[in-house]
C-alpha cells in the first residue's frame, strides 16, 4: 500500500484481499485515481470498476 501511495501522481488503493466466494475480484489491492473514486466504489453496492485504476 505504500508504494501505491508514493507513486506520482497519487494513486488511492482499497484492501480487498479479504472478500472471498463470489465477492472475490482476484487482486489483494485495487488502485483509484482519486479518493472520490474510492469512496464512491465503497459505496456503490454494484462495485463499479470503472472507477478502478489498476
Amino acid at each position: 500500500m505504500e508504494i501505491e501511495e508514493s507513486l506520482k501522481p497519487s494513486r488511492f488503493p482499497l484492501l480487498v484481499g479479504q472478500y472471498t466466494g463470489d465477492l472475490a475480484l482476484g487482486y489483494d489491492i485495487l488502485s483509484f485515481a482519486s479518493e472520490e473514486a474510492r469512496d464512491q466504489f465503497t459505496s456503490n453496492q454494484n462495485w463499479d470498476l470503472n472507477l478502478v485504476e489498476r
